[in-house]
């Protein structure tokens, strides 16, 4: 049987773990969205940061919608960052969609990703590194 109590120390947990995470410089390696070869996936929870890839390596940003509409298309500050795609992932759910934002680091440098969100969804910001 779920205990309250439980409830009350995982959510208690998973907001200190969300404290942590808040801000700074992640690399890859330590990123919540973990590097696995040459892709990063970010979430919601990147959100701010600034994220160290090398060049050639693909960032992916997956991001769920709650409510009606979908995160508008990405502005990127830079041509140290290419643009890939956007797509849909499933399976669907009601809350709304999940769509993948593909990016590649072209170039050293440095570059702002923007995706604004739908009504009720706040905009993504993260800051791409990008080194040989």
């Amino acid at each position: 049987m779920f205990s309250f109590a439980k409830f009350v120390v995982g959510l208690a947990l998973v907001a200190a773990l969300a404290a942590c995470g808040a801000g700074g410089t992640v690399s890859p390696a330590s990123s919540p969205g973990a590097a696995t070869g040459t892709k990063i996936s970010l979430t919601v929870a990147e959100s701010g940061q600034t994220i160290k890839v090398p060049v050639g390596d693909e960032v992916d940003i997956t991001l769920q919608t709650i409510g009606p509409g979908q995160y508008a298309n990405p502005t990127v500050s830079s041509p140290a960052v290419r643009f890939l795609g956007v797509s849909l992932v499933g399976p669907a759910i009601p809350a709304g969609p999940t769509q993948l934002f593909r990016f590649q680091a072209a170039s050293a440098g440095q570059a702002i990703i923007t995706i604004q969100g739908a009504p009720h969804n706040p905009a993504f910001q993260v800051t791409l590194q990008t080194s040989p």
